[in-house]
Formats: structure tokens, sequence, C-alpha cells
């Protein structure tokens, strides 16, 4: 356990739960997506830092996902990409907002090496579903997938912060929708980590999947999503 005495304020998912007008609500998601693009920028590094969260991916993540037509060579197939510190785990949760100011709490799972705009993507999923009023765990996921898909009121702002990540690595945009699809692949395991690990402390604990770790399959069963993913590019909307 810890005490914290450096970030004053109030939890970021309940402000953006809390009655009140949307704007400093959207306000306050805008400089944290704005402080995650910084982070990218400044902790860039070259392609061979990847190496390592590569192998993880191809040798953990895929083989979990083939069965719903994920590519065994998604990887491999990627160009040469700059890792960033990734901070992982930022939800809504996570921060910590008073007025203008904001603090990131509980870095435990802070590394170099991090694939780009991950963070990016699943801060602005969790925390533009709470702005939206989709804060209940049922549905969230399918939230997320109208997200994606272009299909939310907070849709463009997903958009415009993907192509401002994009834009500040100089990531290719061919790139984009599989580097996203391996986000939420290997966020979609996170409970099978967290359960090896619950059952070897009290066999046949159970453990809860959150929201953000339903979405791989809806991601890989969507014809709009997948690695094809590429609303971000003009924001155009997904629905008939």
């Amino acid at each position: 356990a810890s005490i914290e005495a450096a970030a004053r304020g109030m939890r970021m998912v309940n402000f953006l739960k809390a009655p009140g007008a949307r704007a400093p609500k959207l306000a306050a998601v805008e400089r944290v997506a704005e402080w995650i693009v910084d982070i990218g920028s400044e902790t860039r590094g070259t392609p061979e830092t990847l190496d390592a969260e590569r192998k993880r991916l191809r040798d953990e993540v895929l083989p979990a996902w083939t069965h719903m037509g994920v590519s065994p060579s998604l990887v491999d197939e990627l160009p040469p990409l700059p890792s960033v510190m990734r901070r992982g785990d930022l939800g809504a949760w996570n921060l910590v907002v008073d007025d203008d100011d904001f603090t990131a709490v509980d870095w435990e799972t802070a590394h170099r090496g991090g694939f780009p705009v991950w963070d990016l993507l699943y801060f602005l999923t969790d925390a533009l579903a709470h702005l939206e009023g989709a804060s209940r765990d049922d549905g969230r996921d399918e939230f997320a997938r109208a997200l994606f898909r272009g299909e939310q009121r907070s849709s463009p702002v997903l958009f415009r912060w993907v192509r401002r990540g994009v834009e500040a690595l100089s990531l290719p945009a061919d790139a984009v929708g599989p580097i996203a699809t391996l986000c939420w692949l290997s966020v979609g395991l996170a409970h099978v980590r967290r359960g090896e690990t619950a059952r070897a402390i009290r066999p046949g604990a159970e453990v809860q999947i959150p929201p953000a770790e339903r979405i791989a399959p809806l991601w890989m069963a969507d014809p709009l999503l997948g690695p094809s993913w590429d609303r971000w590019k003009t924001g155009r909307s997904g629905a008939a």
C-alpha cells in the first residue's frame, strides 16, 4: 500500500462523471492527451528499442488471437517504428485533476521501449466514455467500438488526437491500424495474467474483465476496425 500526498484534487474519473458543463471536462481530457503526445516526442527512441516488445507480442499475444483471424505475422509486417516511454494503465482513475493541473499516479507499469500511441488510445477510450455518460461497465466495450467507428459525439476528438500523435512521431499512416490492433490484443490478455497471479495465491480465484480488456474481440470482428482501421485519417462516420 502507498499513501500519496503530492497529488491534490479529484480523480479524473469522478470529475468527468460529476454534474457540470462539458467544456471544462473536455478541456481536462485534452490537456492529458497533449501531455501524452509530448511525452512520446520527448522519449522517442530508435526502432531497436522496440525489439523486446515486438518479441513479446509475437510470442505471447498473437498466438492467443489467431482463432479470430489475427495474422501471426502482424508484428513482423510493421515497418520500423520509434519507441516511447509508455505509462501503461493510464485510465481516468489514475489521474487527479485540480483546476487546470493534473497528476498521473500509480507508475508501476511505466517502462521505456513501449509502442507509440498506445497510451493515447487507452486513455481517450476510457476518459471519453465517462465524458459522454457511458460509465457503466456493461456496454463500455460497445461504446469504444462506436467511438472508433466515428459514431460517437467524441469520435472527432479521438481522431484529432490520433492524428496529432501520428504527426508528432512521423508514424506511417498504414501502420496505425496494426498498432491500434496490437494495443487492444495486448490489453485483452491482461486479465489472464491477473488470473494466473491470483490463482497462485488462492486456487480457484476468479478475476473480472474490465471494459478495456473486452474490446479486442469486437475490434477484430468489426469490418471497420481491425488492422485496416483508418477512420482516424478523415474522421468520417462509420454509420450507414
